[in-house]
């Protein structure tokens, strides 16, 4: 999907997360809290080498070549076209990488501080479940201890 997206949106310097998001979203029935998972996703694809990072947009990773690189590639624009009117300086775009960076992070946090939750809730259920296994078991020797005869079912 991530590739799908890539491909079709095709900006001479990527697509930003939010971009790629919108577009699976658009053409994939997707769970609430998928951004998320395709951000770490995104990360995880730079790090093996097939997509690149441009701006903090992502693109699929071309083979290096020779040439040096065009005007499109080392203009100092973001990665997609903001509307008419609006400008960014190289700051702004480097404050909100690392905003991103920070929000991708935290959501990243949330993530595994839920799956924490849910683990903690089936070890209290097992838990439970033990406790009253042991009752019932005591309650067994004890009839056992008087010389009676227990059934179990």
């Amino acid at each position: 999907m991530i590739f799908e997206a890539l491909s079709t949106l095709a900006g001479s310097n990527g697509s930003d997360l939010y971009a790629i998001i919108s577009f699976i979203e658009q053409k994939h029935e997707v769970p609430q809290n998928y951004g998320q998972a395709i951000g770490e996703r995104l990360r995880k694809l730079v790090d093996q080498g097939k997509l690149e990072m441009v701006r903090n947009c992502f693109r699929i990773k071309t083979p290096v070549e020779a040439k040096p690189p065009s005007p499109e590639q080392t203009d100092s624009s973001p990665c997609q076209s903001l509307p008419s009117g609006i400008t960014a300086s190289h700051e702004s775009i480097v404050d909100a990488k690392e905003i991103a960076a920070l929000v991708a992070d935290l959501e990243h946090k949330s993530h595994l501080a839920a799956e924490a939750v849910k683990e903690a809730e089936k070890v209290s259920e097992l838990a439970e479940e033990a406790n009253a296994m042991l009752q019932k078991m005591e309650e067994i020797k004890e009839r056992c201890s008087r010389g009676e005869t227990v059934y179990l079912d």
